[in-house]
């Protein structure tokens, strides 16, 4: 389609919408009438939302819901590699700070459930 024929086609269009708004629409008193009652008996528009929580406008500021599950899951992974770091992040801590020192809450025998089999 060409520039020319679209420019047809929009001409033509213009002037079919411009004879439609020229007739003037004949609506009958009694639909008239009836539409007016039912716009009166709907309900008016709703007031003011409620005024939000101190909590609601922080997890709005942050993101919503799926930026704090982000965060809640990176929180719980950061505590989970600092109570008990791979191998890994032990050696790269001891090549960056010189030397490490491992702290660890429970003995062996009680983590593995040792003491429970032993009786007497």
């Amino acid at each position: 389609m060409t520039m020319s024929e679209t420019d047809n086609d929009d001409a033509m269009i213009d002037a079919l919408l411009g004879d439609v708004a020229k007739v003037a629409p004949d609506v009958d008193d009694a639909l008239m009438a009836r539409v007016l009652a039912d716009a009166a008996r709907a309900p008016s528009l709703p007031g003011p939302a409620p005024a939000r929580g101190v909590r609601a406008q922080l997890g709005e500021l942050i993101g919503g819901w799926p930026t704090l599950g982000g965060l809640a899951l990176a929180g719980c992974a950061g505590l989970w590699i600092g109570v008990a770091p791979p191998a890994s992040v032990e050696d790269a801590a001891a090549g960056l700070f010189g030397t490490t020192e491992t702290v660890s809450i429970w003995d062996d025998a009680t983590l593995f459930g040792e003491e429970g089999l032993i009786d007497g």
